[in-house]
């Protein structure tokens, strides 16, 4: 059985992680995108930043993790972006069947 996972990646504006979430869904590297704004605080090169950012979530399969960093990390605005995989349980048998769907090229 298919593992899936939750991708989760940050980004300074919406237009950039629309653009990202749009382009892994198209190439149904990814299920389904969700874009949710944020304020972060954290410490990045010796002082303590506090900015709003935009977070970006994306439903995968555990086996095209590796794709989807590589093509996010190689695009991304930040130096060190934010690249956290988590994975996904308990779910109904329809909401993973659709996961499995969405990520096939034969799907409608």
């Amino acid at each position: 059985m298919t593992q899936f996972v939750e991708i989760t990646i940050t980004y300074p504006s919406s237009e950039q992680a629309l653009a990202a979430g749009r382009e892994l869904v198209e190439q149904r590297l990814a299920a389904c995108a969700h874009i949710s704004p944020v304020t972060s605080i954290y410490r990045w090169q010796g002082a303590v930043h506090e900015e709003p950012e935009y977070t970006l979530a994306v439903k995968t399969s555990i086996h095209l993790v590796e794709k989807i960093k590589h093509l996010v990390v190689a695009g991304h605005p930040y130096d060190l972006p934010q690249f956290v995989a988590n994975p996904l349980s308990d779910m109904s048998r329809e909401y993973r069947q659709w996961l499995q769907q969405s990520l096939t090229a034969d799907s409608g």
